[in-house]
């Protein structure tokens, strides 16, 4: 007689689709467990994820009709789970419960076993973050991270602990880049993306992966940016084809060793922050990496992908589904942001957390919050370019207020830190 909290269907389906689609390992699979499966198939799940996180062609193990939809198809795995979690605990409820009325334990035992069992099946498919665990657990991993940095001081004799940005003075503030969320918000014309895709290649260049979400530019044209920068050609040049193919060559096959860990993702409407987790996984599988950089460019085109009515809620809750992300995957999030225009933009005037557009809980969810601005020329001539501020609005793990005086070279999509902490190369590298 079949099981009322099995669902044979669902597993075939999803396990169906999994052969088809390995990319559901790393978007839906990460919910499931093999022993969440029923009749063998736990086996078959277990040995098909296993091949798709080594990236190799997934064999056919199971005959059945694929899910038209794996999310429902895992849900309903989940559900079973759970039902079959709470189900298999009633027998030592209902013992303890005839105790209880035979003299035995006091009622309030009997109802500690059920918010227990109760419990245990709540955590079925949740992250990590969600469990309870005791604090002198945590101790010792605190302490071995702390030996590790250390250690690390010693043999490299850096400070600097989170992902090099290639901005010296930017990874004194920040120690690099850690995991959390950080926002980089500034006006339009300010150079977001163009900031956020050399710290992108910067990062790539250590041979740590990087995940760049584009809601906005094509890869292509993210690419295009970094060829123009190299080259010292104006993206304009190219596009009227007046560039020299030649020299764009010559950069590309540079800049194409240097960013072998560095890949773009152009978003749509339907791309969620599960699907990034997803990618995520993915590039730390493929290169072997204990982290990775994830970008989103930027906040307010990926904020409807949250489903509520209002762009205030919906930019608030997928700040904190990055904030989420950032723990998950033990990586920095860097998500660019827009800022109003109200209130600032006078003369004198410098943009703060309140410029933040529909800003939410942005403020309160991030890490980091770093705002770009007009800035002021101290050094030598800038040429082309025209100073702009980076200012450290916020920075949970070490000063803020701070300021990052940067050289920013629209034509070309280059920037630079002002002297005295001026940098050499074209790629933003620290001397």
């Amino acid at each position: 007689m079949p099981h009322a909290f099995h669902d044979p269907d669902a597993e075939i389906g999803f396990l169906a689709a999994l052969q088809l689609n390995p990319a559901l390992v790393w978007s839906l699979a990460p919910q499931l467990r093999p022993d969440m499966f029923t009749e063998g198939r736990g086996e078959i799940f277990d040995k098909l994820q296993t091949f798709a996180q080594a990236d190799q062609p997934l064999p056919t193990l199971i005959d059945g009709t694929p899910a038209a939809d794996p999310l429902s198809a895992a849900a309903a795995i989940l559900a079973a789970a759970k039902g079959r979690s709470i189900d298999g605990e009633l027998e030592r409820l209902g013992k303890a419960l005839n105790r209880a009325q035979a003299g035995g334990p006091p009622i309030d035992e009997v109802l500690r076993i059920f918010a227990e069992a109760v419990a245990k099946a709540q955590q079925l498919g949740v992250a990590t973050a969600g469990t309870l665990i005791p604090t002198p657990d945590l101790l010792g991993a605190i302490v071995a991270d702390a030996q590790a940095r250390a250690e690390r001081r010693a043999a490299t004799g850096s400070t600097i602990m989170g992902l090099p940005t290639g901005f010296r003075r930017l990874d004194e503030l920040l120690n690099g880049l850690e995991p959390g969320l950080l926002i980089l918000a500034g006006r339009p014309g300010m150079g977001k993306t163009t900031l956020a895709n050399l710290i992108a290649a910067n990062v790539a260049a250590t041979g740590v992966p990087v995940l760049y979400v584009s809601y906005e530019n094509s890869r292509d044209n993210l690419i295009l940016k970094h060829l123009c920068r190299l080259s010292g050609i104006a993206e304009t040049q190219v596009r009227r084809g007046l560039a020299d193919p030649v020299v764009l060559g010559v950069q590309a096959q540079s800049f194409g060793k240097e960013a072998a860990t560095l890949y773009y993702t152009e978003a749509t409407a339907g791309t969620t922050v599960e699907a990034i987790k997803g990618l995520g996984l993915q590039l730390r599988r493929r290169h072997n990496s204990d982290t990775v950089l994830v970008v989103v460019d930027y906040l307010q085109k990926m904020a409807p992908t949250a489903g509520f009515d209002g762009l205030r809620e919906n930019v608030g809750a997928i700040a904190a589904q990055l904030r989420d992300l950032s723990r998950e995957l033990n990586a920095p999030v860097l998500a660019l942001a827009s800022l109003n225009r109200a209130g600032y933009g006078e003369e004198g005037k410098t943009p703060n957390m309140a410029n933040l557009k529909e800003s939410g809980d942005i403020e309160y969810g991030a890490d980091v919050v770093m705002l770009l601005s007009e800035g002021k020329a101290d050094g030598p001539p800038m040429g082309t370019g025209k100073p702009v501020t980076l200012r450290i609005a916020k920075n949970r793990g070490g000063e803020a207020g701070a300021d990052v005086a940067l050289v920013f070279r629209p034509s070309t999509g280059d920037f630079r830190e002002q002297a005295p902490f001026s940098m050499v190369g074209t790629n933003g590298a620290r001397r």
